[in-house]
């Protein structure tokens, strides 16, 4: 988790964390769009709760090797709980 900040509105408590994803190189990965959302649980096979959904935000980071061929994806993605 890359931050954490809380809002309190009307007696409800909303925290908003920011997550970095490093993927492998795959097609889901690399052609990920602002409106996707990653399940993850920190299981093979995540359930989807309200907990493990997260939305992902900005355009994948694509890191290549000194040879030009995809490496990683990079995706950051936030969930709010509370």
């Amino acid at each position: 988790m890359l931050s954490s900040t809380e809002t309190a509105e009307l007696q409800i408590d909303v925290t908003t964390e920011v997550w970095k994803f490093t993927m492998p190189p795959v097609a889901a990965a690399s052609g990920a769009e602002s409106r996707d959302e990653i399940v993850y649980d920190g299981t093979s096979s995540p359930t989807r709760t309200t907990g493990t959904v997260f939305q992902l935000y900005g355009p994948p980071q694509l890191k290549v090797d000194l040879d030009g061929t995809l490496h990683h994806v990079t995706l950051m993605a936030k969930r709010q709980a509370g």
